[in-house]
Formats: C-alpha cells, structure tokens, sequence
C-alpha cells in the first residue's frame, strides 16, 4: 500500500513516509528499488554509438569470450576476440550488434550478463529490441550497507554502492563488475551523492532517504529545485519533526497491526463499581472544590497523595497508616484565612477523605475483587503488585498466579520471559502507565475503582485524538485523496484531585516514577506534613525516623519506622555513607531531567549568602528576617544551609523565604520543581539501594547499584558489619517536626 501510494504521488510532490520504529524498512526498499530501476530502464536507456577498443560480449554465448571492435566503417563494425592471437573476425552492422552483444568493461560468466538481460528482457524487447546499459538517468538510496546488503535482485540491476570515505569507507563496490554504468547508486550520506554524482553533471531522477542521515533532509529539498529530482523518504521515527515542503504520512501502530493482520492483544478493564464509593468520591470532590472557593481559597496538595493510596491500598495496616497520618496531617488546619476546624460542617474534606479511607478499609473491594480474579485465573498470569504485598500474596495457591513487581516485570520482558502470559495490574495513574501498559505485547487486564477507570478511559481518548490528528491531516488526504471522518465521543470526566496528583507523578524522573510503582507509599515521602519517631538503641546512640522510613529487621526484612517496639532488633539504612554517588547514578542515567538541578541548587544557596553580605545584616538578623516571610527550620537549620550541606532547603516555606529576602522570588517555581525532582529521585535510588541490601542480608547477592558503587560481598559485609550493626531498640518516642 504504501509503495502505491509513493509511486502515484512521488512525481508530482515531495513525499515521506514514516513507520513506527519497530517497523522494518527493508521490504518497501526492495519494492521501491526494482519499480524505479525499470522505470530507469525504460525511460532513460541511452542508445549510444560504439567506438573502436569498446568491449562487448555475446549475449547467448556462456563461455568468457570477449570481443573488441577493432574496425569502423560506415555501417559495419569488425570485431576480433580480446587476447586471442589467431585471425577470428566477425563483420556486423550496428542493429546486429545492438541485438547479439552487450557492452561490457570486463570478463564476466555468461551467467552473470544472462540474469541482467533475463530481468529487463521484456522490456527491452518490446521497447529497444537489443540491451541497453547505459542509462541518462539515475536513483540514488541514501542508506546504509545493511540496506546494500539486503537490496533483492541487485545481481541484476546495475547498482554502485558510494562509501563515505570520511568514515574510514575506502572501496565501491557494483552490483554487476561487467557493467560500467549504473542504474542506481546507494550511499550512506547525502554528502557522497552531491560531491560525487551531483557535481560530476549525471543526472538523477529520484533520491530515496532510508532512514539514514535524515539531518540532510532540508539541504536536499533546497538542492531539489537546481538539480530537478524527485525526493521520497523512509523513516522509523518515534517523534516527527515537520518539514515544510514535504508531504508526510506517519504511520500509526495500530493501522499497521490492522493491515498486516497481526493477532490483536487485549487490555481489559475488571472494573470494581460501587456506587457507595462513588458516592463518597464525589462528596470528597464537592469539599475541595468548597475550601478552594472561599474568600481566602485554601489548596490542600497533600490531599491527593492520600486519596491516591487509599485507591492502591490492600492490606488493612495500609488503611489504619494512612489514617494516622491524615490524623497528624495539618494543612486544612494551618489555613491563611484562618478558618476554624468547625466552620467547614458537612463542607469538611478532612472528615470526607477519612470517611472514604474508613469505606475502603471496612470492605476491601479491590482486594475481593483481585481475590475472585486470582480464583478464576486458569492460565500463566503475572500480577504487578506493590514490594509490600508480595508476601501478603504468596499465601495464594493457585499455581498459574505468579506475584512480581514492575521492577521484576520489566526484567522478565527484557529477557523475553513474559511471553503469552497475561499481565494483571490493580493500579492506574497517567500518561506514564497508558504508554507502558499500550505497548505490552501481552494481553492485560486492570483491575480498578471507577475513578482508576476514568484515567485510563481519559489516556485512551487522548491517545485516540492524537491518532485522529494524523488520520484527517490534510498532507494525508494530498497523498490518497480519502478523508477520515472522526467519531466524536463526549469529553471523559475525571476525579480533579486524582488528576492534580497524577500530573505531579508525570513530572518524576523515570527513576522516581519506578520507585513509586514499586512501593507506592513512597507518595508520602514528597510531604512536608511529618510525623517523627527518636529511637534510642543499646548502644546508647539515639536517631531520628521519620514515620515511613525503613529499617531492617534480625532477618533482613524491611519494616517501617511507625511498626517498631521497644525490644525491635534492627540494622539502620547508613544514608551518610551511601548518599554521596547516588545524585550522579542519577545524573548518568537521565542527565535531560537533571541538567539544571546543580544550577538551581547553586542559586538559592547564593541567594541566601547575598542576602547576608548584600544588607549588611548578621546571621541573627537575618534568621529573624526569614522568620517573618515563612522560614520553618531552627537556627542550626540555616547554619548547614550557609555551610552548603543540603542540596535543597529543608521545606517549601523555607526556599520561599530565601528567595523573597534576597529579591529574587521569581525563581521560586523553578527552583521547588528541581528540589521536587531531586528529592523524590534521591529517595527512590535510597530505596532502591534498601532493596539491594535486604537481598545480600537474605541470599549475599549483590545488586545493580550496589555494582556501580564497587562493592563486592566482602566489602559490602564489611560496610554493613561496620556501619550497620544489629542493635536492640530500648525507647521509642513520637516528636514534632521541626519548627
């Protein structure tokens, strides 16, 4: 279909088609090589006069016999055999020639100028009635020696490949060695075809670009209108760049897999409806919609964190930890407008959001939904759950079950390992998730509440308007003359919290995004609302965990802060030592996202530094400055702050209040989004880096990370031996956060 659609267009219009990358290019190459070269063949043979010392070969004599035309007179040409010392002559006028023999530059098998005379055979003998092999006119491929490698019927088409001899390329190689001239030419770079085909005055007809050195496109476009070509080009791009005066048509994935047949998989959605749910969604709704619209408007962020968990939520100490820290959570409390607890009534999105969290915990739908889901699984199925609830499911014993993390999932796809096994997932967020999920060759299934539902449906009727952005682009009706017709469904509605939440999710680094499909409570870690615990150990040393953080306990297993007793024997996470590589594990592995974190890190730092040397102030009257625009920490806070021992302040309010006394505020948004991309990027390496050492603590396995840190399992024992020790709990007390 598309060799057609480039063969009825190419003529007339500049034309690229583009395929998704996965697409193999090759096929249409060949179609677009062999139509072109008898277009070449017909169209442009160049019948030329013979000269004395020419070489020429019997068409229908097998042997290597070559002969030379010694004489010319008139209409009649003498030819003797080349290095053959006897007196053989033939005498033959010039349309004889043109019938019996072929010119050639060389010795060649019989076979080889047959399968040439075999493959334009019908051409040249309704048209010429004789072989030509000179040719006016060529097509050049841009492309690679893979592309030369694999042309179908080049043994039969004249066909010179160009090297580029910057690269190291020194040698031409030609199709047919016993033919001077050339029906096409292939080359690696455009750079080649001007230098050796377009200033050496031959003449090309059409230049096809196979998705190498698409760079060059725009140079070729402007040669275009002085040499008088035709130009077509292949790409497999993910992400089109638009260039004026070339039609394009960019193959979308599904329209391939619909042409070609290819078996379809499915994603199903096993939706838990209840409409007690739906009920207390949309209350919660109406409550932050309420707060928001007061005289002085009040933004709870931290609300959609929760509401997100309470969705992912399957264990009931999951509920009951959630709970507790919405308890202890006081953004609603710590108003601007300084609205009493009391005066939001039945409008309280505090109260709406526990009683929601208590709905879910009270009846566990998608646990018992997941419950019946496992029952009836018949076949291989995988089941993408949080690191916390991998336990919780090996009591299930259904054999074709198998429980594993996204981490685990995507190395079991990189290793082949997935394949014909559905995919279970019981979470749905944005863009990030449709993407990963839409691209899986397996089918799948998504387990989800209502609102879950909504955002898939919502990434589904994105992705469907950007297919139909492309389907009625007016470059594709120049192409094919059809016009696509949309279906217009209505706009998919979905939870504005959820929505608010999911758009912060997006802006993670992948790393970050890992880390929270892996241990989604890893949400609670973006919020400045803390709960804390000081924890004193045997050995007399006394630390400070904030209540989602984890330890190991005596069998290397991971256990959240807020779990611990007194009596507890537990190994803490040295973060100190492990902290300072992590940043720039992060740097290689996404330096795009993490370009501008050290600039802005830089700038407030400085801020605070000018503030001081700038106002002639002392440390103490600045602290008391900052004080008044919102600084939360202690004196001591500020003094690291100065000393350059945090890479961000420690609170919003506090990066806010440096920038607002040095007179730079505008910077504000910028420089919280680095903070907000660094601290959840640094804390999803941490629990990676956890990850890595509860797997040596249970098999003395040492993980990736790990790896790239240089450890091996003996310095690794020794670092745990030294700076993780297994101590006895002795107190544990609750504290604030600091103030």
């Amino acid at each position: 279909m598309t060799t057609k659609l480039i063969l009825k267009n190419y003529d007339k219009i500049n034309i690229r088609f583009n395929f998704p990358k996965e697409y193999y290019l090759q096929e249409i190459i060949n179609l677009l090589y062999e139509e072109l070269s008898k277009k070449i063949f017909r169209n442009y043979a160049d019948i030329t006069d013979y000269s004395v010392g020419d070489k020429l070969k019997r068409k229908k004599e097998s042997s290597r016999n070559i002969y030379v035309i010694q004489e010319i007179k008139g209409n009649m040409y003498t030819l003797s055999k080349y290095n053959d010392n006897t007196n053989f002559k033939i005498s033959s006028t010039f349309d004889q020639l043109k019938k019996n023999f072929i010119q050639v530059k060389q010795s060649a098998r019989g076979s080889t100028i047959q399968k040439y005379n075999d493959y334009f055979k019908e051409i040249y003998n309704s048209k010429f009635g004789f072989l030509p092999t000179h040719f006016s006119k060529k097509i050049v491929f841009i492309a690679g020696q893979n592309t030369w490698n694999n042309l179908k019927n080049k043994n039969c088409i004249p066909t010179t490949y160009l090297p580029n001899t910057r690269e190291g390329e020194q040698t031409i190689r030609k199709s047919i060695e016993a033919i001077d001239d050339s029906i096409a030419f292939v080359t690696p770079k455009y750079e080649v075809c001007y230098e050796e085909v377009l200033k050496k005055n031959i003449t090309i007809d059409t230049i096809i670009v196979c998705d190498t050195d698409l760079n060059s496109i725009s140079q070729i476009i402007q040669d275009k209108s002085k040499y008088n070509f035709n130009l077509i080009v292949l790409s497999n791009e993910n992400e089109v760049q638009h260039i004026e005066s070339i039609n394009l048509w960019n193959w979308q994935k599904e329209e391939m897999d619909f042409i070609e047949e290819k078996a379809d998989k499915s994603i199903k959605i096993s939706p838990i409806n209840d409409c007690k749910l739906n009920q207390l969604v949309q209350h919660f709704e109406e409550c932050m919609l309420y707060v928001s619209s007061l005289k002085m408007p009040i933004k709870l962020k931290s609300y959609g964190y929760f509401l997100r968990l309470a969705l992912n939520a399957l264990q009931e100490e999951q509920f009951k930890y959630l709970l507790m820290r919405l308890k202890y959570n006081q953004e609603l409390e710590r108003n601007e407008g300084g609205y009493e607890y009391e005066y939001f009534g039945n409008n309280n999105p505090k109260e709406a959001l526990k009683n929601l969290i208590l709905y879910l915990k009270n009846n566990n739908l998608k646990l018992n939904k997941l419950k019946n889901v496992i029952l009836k699984t018949t076949k291989k199925t995988l089941f993408v759950v949080d690191i916390e609830n991998i336990e919780f499911f090996k009591r299930n014993r259904n054999s074709n079950c198998y429980f594993i993390t996204q981490k685990e999932l995507k190395k079991r796809i990189k290793n082949c390992e997935t394949e014909k096994k559905t995919i279970v997932f019981y979470s749905f967020n944005g863009l990030k998730d449709f993407n990963f999920v839409y691209n899986l060759q397996n089918d799948v299934k998504l387990v989800l509440y209502q609102p879950e539902e909504a955002l898939y449906n919502k990434q589904l009727q994105n992705h469907t308007k950007s297919l139909e952005t492309e389907l009625t682009s007016e470059e594709r009706y120049k192409i094919c003359n059809v016009r696509y017709e949309p279906i217009i469904k209505p706009e998919v509605k979905v939870c504005p919290t959820l929505e608010q939440i999911i758009e912060r999710l997006e802006q993670r680094s992948n790393t970050a995004y890992d880390g929270y499909k892996d241990e989604s409570d890893s949400l609670l870690d973006d919020l400045e609302e803390e709960i804390i615990y000081r924890i004193s150990l045997a050995n007399n040393s006394v630390i400070e965990l904030e209540s989602n953080e984890t330890v190991f306990d005596d069998k290397g297993n991971l256990i959240k802060s807020y779990r611990l007793i007194v009596g507890n024997k537990i190994r803490i996470y040295p973060k100190e030592q492990l902290a300072e590589n992590l940043f720039q594990i992060a740097v290689e592995v996404e330096p795009d996202k993490f370009g501008m974190i050290d600039e802005h890190a830089t700038a407030w730092q400085n801020a605070l530094k000018d503030s001081e040397q700038q106002q002639t102030i002392d440390r103490e009257q600045l602290y008391q400055k900052l004080k008044e625009n919102g600084l939360r920490v202690l004196p001591a806070t500020v003094d690291a702050y100065f000393r350059g021992q945090r890479k961000f302040p420690m609170y919003n309010t506090d990066l806010r209040a440096i920038l607002k006394v040095a007179g730079k505020e505008l910077l504000y948004e910028q420089i919280k989004k680095s903070k907000r991309l660094y601290n959840s990027t640094m804390i999803a390496l941490g629990r990676g880096v956890k990850q890595e050492l509860q797997q040596f603590l249970k098999n003395k396995t040492v993980g990736d990370i790990l790896q790239k840190k240089k450890f091996t399992k003996e310095t690794l024992q020794k670092f745990i031996d030294e700076y993780m020790p297994l101590l006895t709990i002795t107190n544990k007390e609750e504290v604030g956060d600091e103030q």
